[in-house]
């Protein structure tokens, strides 16, 4: 009886909202389209014209090796949450977690836990990034948790 009771204060508090910020049928509305945007943060990609040099490669934030020097426009898809294009003058040197990058524009996207290669010979670049953290985030959203703290 007393199982009953607690099963349905519980059920009770969980569908008006009280248990926390949402209700149950808010979050489960936003499930799917949440996984979604999860699976987008996974893996990016672009294109890059303008007159340059350089190669960066990143495994996570903490150990990089890049040099870089370059004015150049770019395309490509970065996630669902992140601009698809790249307009800057980028000016960069980097070793492990440290780097020196005085640059304008608008940049791409770098996460913490991308394994990354970037390129740029004379007239073109490209660059490929999966996000290890994006892959973590997307697997445990299904039951639940949001180790990026960005679902809607």
């Amino acid at each position: 009886m007393i199982s009953r009771l607690l099963l349905l204060a519980l059920t009770v508090v969980t569908l008006s909202g009280c248990a926390g910020e949402r209700s149950f049928w808010t979050e489960a509305a936003l499930y799917v389209p949440n996984r979604a945007l999860d699976f987008g943060d996974i893996a990016r990609a672009g294109v890059d014209v303008g007159p340059g040099f350089g190669v960066d490669v990143r495994a996570t934030k903490f150990g990089k090796a890049a040099l870089m020097s370059r004015l150049s426009a770019g395309i490509g898809p970065q996630s669902f949450r992140h601009l698809p294009v790249h307009v800057g003058v980028e000016n960069y040197i980097a070793a492990g977690p440290v780097a020196l990058s005085p640059s304008a524009g608008i940049d791409w996207p770098h996460e913490t836990f991308d394994l990354r290669v970037e390129l740029h010979a004379l007239l073109v670049g490209a660059h490929a990034a999966i996000n290890l953290g994006g892959i973590v985030d997307f697997l445990l959203g299904f039951i639940g948790l949001d180790p990026s703290d960005d679902d809607l």
